[in-house]
């Protein structure tokens, strides 16, 4: 995964080809509690699409995700879901987990 520099967009990875409950999300370039930003989405199937960050209040964030097709070309409709801290500290600085979707 690379990361951020300065010209860089906000990314959010995930580790899979498709957003879930309990997903692992890698978030990079964004202050995560006060920034709104658009972001690239990058799954692990390497496609990348459009997506929003939207802080929620306290622990968490909305995650929008623009439609797309998954490499194998599945047809995915616009969705939104709700993240949150990885509760294991092993897991490092910077890593989410999809909670549950929104819509």
């Amino acid at each position: 995964m690379k990361l951020a520099d300065s010209t860089s967009p906000p990314r959010i990875s995930l580790a899979a080809s498709h957003a879930y409950p309990g997903c692992p999300v890698r978030v990079v370039g964004i202050d995560v509690r006060r920034e709104h930003a658009c972001v690239m989405v990058e799954f692990a199937d390497g496609v990348t699409v459009a997506g929003s960050w939207i802080p929620g209040r306290g622990q968490g964030a909305e995650l929008h995700i623009a439609a797309h097709a998954t490499a194998r070309g599945t047809a995915i409709p616009a969705k939104r879901w709700w993240l949150a801290p990885a509760d294991d500290p092993a897991e490092g600085a910077g890593t989410w987990r999809v909670k549950r979707r929104l819509a």
